[in-house]
């Protein structure tokens, strides 16, 4: 029974693994996505009211600029970048918390051989925290999982050096 509890705090803590990983790659999209936003809304706002004094074909330019100013500024407004990396960096930091503990359950708890109603009462409790998270993760876009995909199982990023 103990090597049971052992193999699905081994489960949680990997689902804990890749939804920390997958969080924080979201978090690092989210942010480049917000600071590109911002650079085109500053940048074409400035260079756009610039050209509008400018005289021929340069009022053109400088409308065209506003205008994709104006565009990106709808796009930030109604993705909100920065509020999107701020909740998945948090819901890193909570699937971070639920993966110690598994692994604290399987490396110690499971080993030392505590009582088996004892450990299934922490697995339980890992296995609520991890749900618990889960519902509060937006839901991980494609391309962060595979980056945090690659980052955990081709460049062992997420591997502490005790373990390796």
């Amino acid at each position: 029974m103990l090597a049971q509890v052992g193999a699905e705090a081994s489960r949680l803590e990997e689902n804990a693994m890749f939804g920390q990983q997958g969080n924080l790659e979201a978090a690092k999209g989210w942010s480049l996505a917000g600071w590109s936003l911002g650079s085109v809304i500053a940048a074409g706002s400035a260079v756009g009211g610039v050209l509008t004094f400018a005289s021929g074909e340069l009022q053109y330019v400088g409308g065209a600029l506003a205008l994709v100013a104006a565009a990106a500024t709808g796009v930030h407004g109604t993705l909100r970048p920065s509020r999107r990396s701020e909740r998945a960096r948090m819901a890193a930091v909570q699937f971070g918390a639920v993966r110690d503990r598994a692994r604290r359950l399987r490396t110690v708890d499971v080993v030392s051989g505590d009582d088996v109603d004892a450990l299934r009462r922490r697995l339980d409790a890992v296995g609520d925290e991890l749900t618990a998270a889960s519902r509060a993760a937006d839901p991980t876009p494609r391309w962060a999982y595979l980056r945090a995909k690659r980052n955990i199982e081709v460049e062992h990023g997420q591997a502490h050096r005790v373990d390796q």
